[in-house]
């Protein structure tokens, strides 16, 4: 496939540019990680409490080791995190202690966890909502398109930096949505009447431009399309990275709290171009603290499992197959922890990054499977030898059905292999759910 040219606006400049325009729009919706519903929310703070406490939210903290704390947050200002826990006491922690913080998925709605349409996605996971339709897009110099925001007007993105651009949402003969979620080997253009065109991307604008298998070079007019995506590699995000009410996953330089107690975030600013070398994009933005759905202080300490391929599975308990994993949608959820669904005894086999030195997650057994489910979870580590290491295993059943695992990954493990064993009542409803699975990378580990 023909590579995009260099020549194309810098990945910094657009970025910074389009997380200028997406906090400026009113934002993004996701959540997932593990048991943290089952505490309940904290008590609400007294009615003697400061005036500026009294605006708790209430949230988790995921701190250095992967330990989940249900809080009420009252801000984040100057590096430090304060917050009120369950017992109604106010702590101020540094960020340097924590990794995140998270909505709990039993305070979000499905249409809060919805990702709006239209959108584009960055090939890093950075999101920015659009214009409605076909008004999303307009042409722009280059291998660039210019995406329209409905508060700044059109930011100019470069193709290699685009991972997908979703102008309608997709639906099946049926009436249901179409997920298109795997990553393409060619660009994809997806036509409202339902047809698909593969090939090679040359423009996106108010046509879109592609080179199909026979070579041949078609255009199409944008509102006949209703999803564009491209085979670019994805980029793992840096620095902090914020989940906002409303459509927009956005890169930060810092986070602070403005005099009537709202979020003040302050945006990463633009490197000069050459067509305007004075220009600065660098700007700062209130968010209302309920609209913070979710931080990771570092995105490139922590990487979701649901967003790594499963390399082997088999069955276990004498069973002759089992059904494929069911992985929840990543980007529905904040922080990008998607759920995985295990369908029954087997064993799966996942990949561990280079670097990752925890691994923690919530072995859950769902509402549906607890009349007849009792099962255990066992966590191993394989290394380049075949050598396994036990890291943990837990047992779930209807009387205890959420544990939580958090465990440290001595260096040299290459296979993170979690299997399902049937309990004393057989595999009927042996099916957990491994809530937002993720691994914590060490600090400076390249992934």
């Amino acid at each position: 496939m023909p590579n995009r040219r260099s020549n194309a606006p810098s990945r910094s400049a657009t970025r910074i540019a389009c997380v200028a325009a997406s906090v400026l729009l009113a934002n993004a919706a996701h959540a997932s990680d593990d048991a943290w519903q089952r505490p309940g929310p904290p008590p609400a703070p007294s009615i003697d409490a400061p005036r500026n406490m009294d605006r708790g939210v209430d949230r988790v903290l995921l701190d250095g080791q992967l330990r989940a704390r249900r809080v009420w947050l009252l801000s984040i200002e100057g590096g430090v995190v304060t917050y009120r826990d369950a017992d109604g006491l106010v702590h101020a922690e540094p960020v340097s202690n924590l990794l995140a913080l998270t909505t709990p998925l039993d305070t979000l709605t499905s249409d809060a966890m919805r990702p709006p349409v239209p959108r584009i996605e960055l090939v890093d996971g950075l999101r920015l909502p659009g214009l409605s339709g076909s008004n999303a897009i307009d042409d722009a110099a280059g291998e660039s398109l210019a995406w329209n925001t409905p508060s700044l007007g059109p930011i100019v993105l470069a193709l290699s930096d685009v991972r997908r651009v979703i102008l309608q949402p997709s639906v099946d003969a049926d009436g249901t949505p179409r997920q298109n979620d795997a990553p393409p080997t060619s660009d994809r253009v997806s036509l409202t009447n339902g047809d698909v065109i593969e090939g090679f991307v040359a423009r996106i604008g108010r046509e879109v431009e592609i080179e199909d298998a026979s070579g041949a070079l078609r255009t199409i007019p944008t509102d006949r399309t209703s999803e564009i995506a491209l085979a670019n590699p994805g980029r793992s995000a840096t620095g902090m990275v914020v989940w906002l009410a409303g459509g927009s996953v956005v890169q930060v330089e810092r986070i602070g709290q403005d005099a009537a107690g709202d979020g003040r975030l302050v945006l990463p600013g633009a490197e000069a171009s050459s067509e305007s070398p004075t220009e600065s994009i660098a700007s700062e933005i209130s968010v209302p603290l309920p609209d913070l759905y979710a931080v990771v202080f570092d995105a490139a300490r922590l990487v979701p499992l649901s967003t790594i391929r499963a390399r082997a599975a088999r069955a276990e308990s004498g069973r002759r197959w089992t059904p494929s994993l069911r992985v929840s949608d990543a980007e529905r959820a904040p922080l990008r922890l998607g759920d995985i669904e295990i369908p029954g005894p087997m064993s799966v086999e996942w990949p561990v990054p280079a670097g990752a030195t925890r691994f923690a997650t919530t072995v859950t057994l769902p509402r549906a499977m607890r009349v007849w489910g009792d099962c255990v979870v066992a966590f191993e580590l394989i290394d380049d030898s075949g050598g396994v290491l036990a890291l943990d295993s837990r047992r779930v059943l209807g009387e205890q059905p959420s544990q939580r695992v958090s465990v440290a990954l001595p260096p040299g493990g290459r296979v993170l292999r979690v299997s399902v064993l049937a309990g004393e009542r057989g595999p009927i409803q042996d099916c957990p759910v491994l809530e937002g699975p993720v691994f914590l990378m060490g600090p400076g580990a390249a992934q």
